[in-house]
């Protein structure tokens, strides 16, 4: 069950939009009559009016809000402690608008972007390359079609850095690639998948493309009889991650590092090797043995180098929820699915549903190594197992239930953990305390 889906404790709301904290409390119990306690009031964050059930960590009495734009999610900048909005309510063109993610003020919005076409409509993505925060927004179309020139398919992305200041803010870089396809995070870079196997990356930094045929990409210097081709999965330092491949069971770096250089010990020769991008220059691999068990790994995309382990038991069987993918916002906590990692000790745990356990499935997770999720209670009375809300102290294993209608922060930085309430609002409570 999805997280998006618990009931919030109320709602409604009469933000104007512009960001800024709406109601007030007085919090001295006396009616707010001396001088000294109304400007101390005048210079507290004021309460939200739309009001949450969320954990204990959060201030419901201090925040922000402003209306979500329809269809749009909150696009997080965790280095620059800030969260974007992207409207394309306007018509055929879009704009961000980013948030200091404390106090709501607006840090800065970009000029109106167009898609590429009469027929595109615009796409946006927040991601994190080398450390640095970069908004981006990518169309695919044709351009210069007439009446009887078809014009030119491209794809077109704009991209953003995180820190920018004022109104209309030009882009950083404007990137046309030539072909028909699709723009994602990437890892070291922004992907584009391209028709007829062909992969491009884009440097966000210097909007430099970088073109790979996948069916050219050769194999490990140990499969000598393994013919060039594979999956491009993220991008690297080093260049493409490539997986899937027919000869090759396994995942490589070409040029450089392999699955089979970096298998722990525990995987045993005979493992099923398998990987997933995580983020910035991290992925997880996991190597399935012959006993049920699983071990995953967070690696350095472009060495290979282990990051943090987990050992998963066998499952149960049962049927495992969405994959979702969280980092604290200082990087050393990281939440993937049932997964949860701390980079900075090296270790992992694995909260995968097994005949003795329920399973759980995190979605965030805070500085202070607070984890969020799910868990799916079993009973002989559920089926499908009933979804309770839970919080995660990683350093202590400790778990405790919430409250069952609890609303859970889709990230926390800046101080303060941002929610979305019924996808209408997103809603920022300072941490108490």
């Amino acid at each position: 069950m999805a997280l998006g889906t618990l009931a919030a404790c109320g709602g409604g709301s009469d933000d104007d939009g512009s960001g800024s904290g709406s109601g007030s409390t007085d919090k001295t119990g006396t009616g707010g009559d001396a001088a000294g306690q109304e400007a101390e009031q005048d210079d507290a964050p004021a309460a939200p009016a739309t009001q949450l059930t969320v954990p204990a960590a959060y201030d419901t009495g201090r925040g922000w809000e402003t209306a979500l734009p329809p269809g749009a999610a909150p696009l997080v900048l965790p280095g620059a402690g800030a969260v974007a909005l992207f409207d394309e309510t306007s018509g055929t063109d879009g704009r961000f608008t980013v948030y200091d993610a404390a106090t709501g003020e607006v840090l800065w919005s970009s000029a109106a972007l167009e898609p590429v076409g009469e027929s595109a409509s615009l796409e946006a993505f927040a991601t994190t390359v080398n450390g640095e925060d970069y908004l981006v927004a990518w169309s695919a179309g044709t351009s210069g079609a007439g009446v009887i020139d078809r014009g030119d398919e491209l794809v077109v992305l704009d991209i953003f850095a995180a820190d920018g200041s004022g109104d209309a803010v030009e882009p950083l870089h404007h990137v046309e690639v030539p072909g028909s396809g699709e723009a994602a995070p990437g890892g070291a870079g922004l992907m584009l998948e391209l028709e007829e196997d062909i992969v491009v990356g884009v440097d966000p930094a210097t909007g430099v493309t970088t073109e790979y045929d996948e069916d050219a990409l050769e194999p490990p210097p140990t499969c000598k009889d393994c013919d060039p081709g594979g999956d491009i999965v993220a991008l690297t330092a080093n260049g493409p991650l490539v997986d899937d491949s027919y000869a090759y069971e396994g995942f490589w770096v070409p040029g450089g590092w392999a699955g089979e250089d970096v298998a722990p010990r525990e995987a045993g020769p005979d493992a099923d090797a398998s990987v997933t991008p995580v983020g910035d220059g991290l992925v997880i691999a996991e190597w399935s043995r012959s006993d049920g068990q699983t071990i995953r790994s967070v690696l350095d995309s472009a060495s290979g180098t282990t990051a943090a382990t987990a050992l998963c038991p066998e499952p149960d069987g049962s049927a495992a929820g969405a994959e979702h993918t969280a980092m604290s916002a200082n990087g050393r906590y990281l939440v993937h699915g049932v997964l949860v990692f701390d980079l900075e000790e090296g270790t992992g745990h694995c909260f995968e549903a097994t005949p003795d356990a329920n399973a759980v499935q995190f979605s965030a997770v805070t500085d202070a190594g607070v984890a969020f999720g799910v868990a799916e209670v079993m009973t002989e009375d559920s089926w499908g197992g009933t979804p309770t809300p839970v919080q995660l102290d990683i350093a202590s294993g400790e778990v405790a239930e919430t409250a069952p209608e609890a609303v859970f922060p889709v990230a926390d930085l800046g101080g303060a953990g941002l929610f979305t309430a019924d996808d209408e609002m997103l809603v920022a409570y300072l941490h108490a305390g």
